[in-house]
């Protein structure tokens, strides 16, 4: 076996210093069993016995060409079912390679293998030049690290963020101080509202009864504003880039639905109860509105708080439904106005 058909191959990719952090390139190694494509199989089986220790991993035999090009892939598994004249670039797999480039994301490499199966993924330049391969221990390393992070993110709790507040090992007064300044905003945002419902003194002296619906409608548009509250902070933590314009769009649209359908259920209610159309027909119109402004204290509210390093249990609940609140109120009595001065 001369070194022209069967050799190790010169580490490359480790004169590069550009590479992004999660690149492949930070996982690569090139200790790899790599022949000329016109080697034979007992050739490549000479290679793989002289050198067996000097490798990181041995699951697959790499073929290329003169100039360093990846031609094809054998398992050495199905190496040995070969005659032993049988040439490398007759045995390997050709069509369909999967392979990566150098700055290609270390979690795209994990998905690749359990994809198609791979215990190790090969890396080439943009002319397919064979740089080394991911090994099957890099790969495992990978998959662990982003399930922790992803499982430690469902609990959120993020590197670089505050620490989580554990009720059973924190002071009180830490407790407090995560808590108290969210409260008290949600205490003033009670106090606007109080303000608003006394600018509609008129209306409700002319409807008293508008005043039983009050809660009805501030409830229905935090219920659904927290369930949207819920399924964006746990959706946020399990999808690594969340389309937010695409998954809008889809709440929004599930929300309209809901909208039109609790509205109805009240408009027909409100008329078999007060036997007042006009009546009806504002506060069921009030809780379709209502309940699509949650949209905004359901989704944006959460959204923008998970790229903060504020922690969503103590921020996002208490803020979102103060302002949820605020609006739900505001736009009640706005339509109550309007449809029945």
């Amino acid at each position: 076996m001369t070194n022209s058909t069967a050799h190790l191959i010169t580490p490359r990719i480790a004169e590069q210093k550009h590479w992004p952090q999660q690149a492949a390139a930070h996982r690569l190694t090139t200790r790899v069993p790599m022949v000329s494509d016109s080697a034979t199989v007992a050739q490549a089986e000479a290679l793989i016995k002289k050198h067996a220790r000097s490798f990181d991993t041995i699951h697959y035999l790499y073929a290329v060409n003169e100039t360093g090009r990846l031609m094809g892939v054998l398992s050495l598994r199905d190496m040995y079912r070969h005659l032993p004249e049988t040439l490398i670039k007759d045995a390997a797999v050709t069509a369909g390679l999967v392979a990566v480039r150098p700055e290609e994301r270390q979690d795209k490499v994990a998905y690749l293998a359990l994809k198609h199966d791979l215990k190790a993924i090969p890396v080439v330049d943009k002319d397919r030049t064979f740089l080394g391969v991911v090994p099957g221990d890099a790969i495992l390393k990978i998959l662990y690290r982003d399930t922790r992070r992803d499982l430690l993110r469902l609990a959120n709790i993020h590197s670089g963020a505050e620490p989580f507040d554990n009720v059973l090992t924190a002071s009180v007064g830490r407790l407090l101080r995560h808590r108290v300044p969210w409260l008290l905003l949600g205490l003033l945002g009670g106090l606007v509202s109080v303000r608003i419902i006394s600018g509609f003194e008129e209306t409700l002296a002319a409807n008293v009864v508008l005043a039983a619906f009050v809660p009805l409608v501030v409830y229905m548009s935090d219920a659904i504003k927290t369930q949207m509250e819920i399924f964006v902070i746990r959706d946020i933590a399990v999808e690594h880039k969340l389309p937010f314009g695409r998954y809008f769009t889809k709440q929004g649209f599930v929300t309209l639905c809901l909208s039109a359908v609790f509205g109805t259920v009240l408009f027909l209610f409100a008329l078999a109860l007060y036997q007042d159309l006009a009546l009806s027909l504002a506060v069921a119109l009030a809780l379709s509105i209502a309940i699509l402004s949650s949209i905004v204290t359901g989704l944006v509210v959460p959204y923008l708080f998970s790229r903060t390093k504020f922690d969503p249990a103590n921020t996002s609940g208490p803020i979102a439904t103060v302002i949820q609140d605020i609006i739900s109120i505001s736009i009640y009595f706005a339509v109550a106005a309007r449809l029945l001065s």
